[in-house]
């Protein structure tokens, strides 16, 4: 597991250097080295039993007999005897000041890369006194910086002596090395690697083997394995994945291990699809045109193509290529026009019709909006005719529409000498569920609007679009339901 940032690890010594043994007869300062140590009334371990102390605890001993020293616990001030085996006798503090610190690096200073934190087990510290004396201490601090990379890296070790208030440090150094994998080989491809474009890549069936150099043995792993092994990365040279969908052409799929140098790769081929039908889904908007020197307008056409993969796409005509002869129409009906997409074809049949234009109509999708949001009437715009028919326009003019002016709005369109109005009605803001307009959504206002779908009380306005939480444009107990249930933190409106 790999850390980021830098890690602190405070390692305490419990026990001291020398056995209690040595100092079995002898009183002065013990250290508790078993995990609790029992105090006893007398000095046998069939008298009464005082209570305990835990591993780390520093005692007093002021007398010692059969194996027994007595003490008095600082914290509690019950006086006992305790069993010396528990303990570990502890010298005087040397004489004179500390001068620095000397650390003897662990046992092992090689890291495998993955490994998060260095193996401490044998490292000394021993504080350094005037006159030469080296005592090993405890209660020192080590840290290091993210062991996420490979190379020599610093370990600090630091130490405080108690009653000092200056630290001192020392250092070593550890490597971290690659981790043992040496080579990785590609054992069997997906069971698909021929595809048509857009089909989804499949990379079950892929098998490869890891080779080790510490002398393990050679490792498979299928493709379960491998996506369920954040060790392995599968990438594509197009950012293909599996379970995507697949552009055309030769994509090369690379599996790599840890490192980018242990890695396998393979081809996948992806055959272009083929339109194979194209149909008309929905006509333009007006199938007349009053023109004999461009093309008719195609907007609102939708076509419907079919692939021989099995896709079905709709296609807008403004990504058509409209074809026809503009100047050969005649009057009236059946003038063709053919609109290619893909290499296939449809045709339409416009009506030529060489009449005044009348004026424009203008004809919003939208009307209504609420202060602040954005205003979109969805404009669509004809141009008219005497005969009746018209023509949409794109290029017309619109007034400008004040999104946070509450109340009506006339909105003026022109297109060269003529002009349209309609009109829309901006409301102020309203919180969906709070129909009493308080700033909050509580049982109140679902007990009102229970009361408003069954015909006891009316809303209008900002109080029925507050109570409309499921926009169905009516009040009823559905509504109620939903805005108690957020007025208790279970939903949201």
């Amino acid at each position: 597991m790999k850390k980021t940032g830098a890690v602190l690890l405070a390692i305490v010594l419990l026990a001291s250097l020398f056995p209690a043994a040595a100092f079995a007869a002898q009183t002065g300062r013990y250290r508790v080295i078993s995990a609790a140590a029992a105090l006893f009334a007398q000095a046998d371990i069939t008298s009464d039993k005082l209570g305990e102390v835990y591993a780390g605890a520093v005692l007093e001993v002021d007398a010692v007999t059969r194996g027994f020293g007595h003490t008095t616990v600082r914290a509690s001030g019950i006086s006992g005897w305790v069993q010396l085996s528990h303990l570990a006798y502890l010298e005087a503090a040397p004489e004179g000041d500390v001068r620095g610190i000397r650390v003897t690096p662990p046992d092992r200073t090689t890291l495998i890369h993955g490994e998060a934190a260095p193996d401490l087990t044998g490292m000394k510290v021993y504080a350094l006194y005037d006159g030469g004396l080296q005592v090993a201490v405890t209660g020192y601090e080590v840290y290091f910086d993210a062991m996420d990379t490979l190379g020599e890296k610093e370990v600090r070790v630091t130490y405080t002596p108690p009653d000092s208030g200056r630290t001192f440090t020392d250092s070593f150094k550890v490597t971290v090395i690659r981790y043992p994998v040496v080579k990785l080989t590609l054992i069997a491809r997906p069971g698909r690697t021929l595809y048509m474009e857009h089909e989804k890549l499949d990379l079950s069936g892929l098998t490869v083997k890891l080779t080790y150099s510490d002398g393990r043995p050679e490792q498979m792993a299928a493709w379960e394995d491998i996506a369920a092994d954040p060790d392995f990365t599968v990438s594509g040279c197009c950012g293909e994945a599996h379970g995507q969908p697949l552009e055309k052409g030769t994509h090369t799929i690379t599996v790599s291990y840890r490192y980018d140098d242990i890695a396998a790769s393979f081809p996948v081929s992806v055959t272009p699809r083929t339109l194979t039908s194209l149909t008309v889904l929905r006509q333009p908007d007006s199938l007349v045109t009053h023109h004999r020197d461009r093309a008719p307008n195609v907007s609102g056409l939708v076509l419907q193509a079919e692939y021989d993969n099995g896709e079905v796409e709709e296609v807008d005509g403004a990504d058509c290529e409209v074809v026809c002869d503009p100047a050969s129409f005649i009057l009236g009906e059946n003038n063709p026009v053919d609109v290619f997409f893909g290499g296939l074809s449809v045709r339409l049949y416009y009506k030529l019709s060489l009449n005044n234009v009348t004026g424009i109509q203008a004809i919003p999708s939208k009307t209504s909006f609420i202060a602040g949001q954005d205003v979109n009437p969805g404009l669509k715009v004809r141009l008219l005719y005497a005969d009746g028919t018209f023509e949409p326009i794109t290029d017309y003019q619109m007034t400008p529409i004040d999104p946070e002016r509450e109340g009506s709005q006339n909105v003026i369109v022109t297109y060269g000498e003529y002009s349209d109005v309609f009109t829309i009605s901006i409301t102020a803001f309203y919180r969906a569920g709070d129909v009493n307009g308080d700033g909050a959504v509580k049982p109140e206002d679902a007990r009102l609007t229970l009361r408003a779908s069954v015909g006891f009380i009316k809303f209008a306005g900002l109080a029925f679009q507050a109570a409309d939480v499921d926009h169905d444009n009516a009040i009823t107990p559905a509504d109620a339901r939903l805005i108690l249930r957020a007025s208790v933190g279970l939903e949201k409106l």
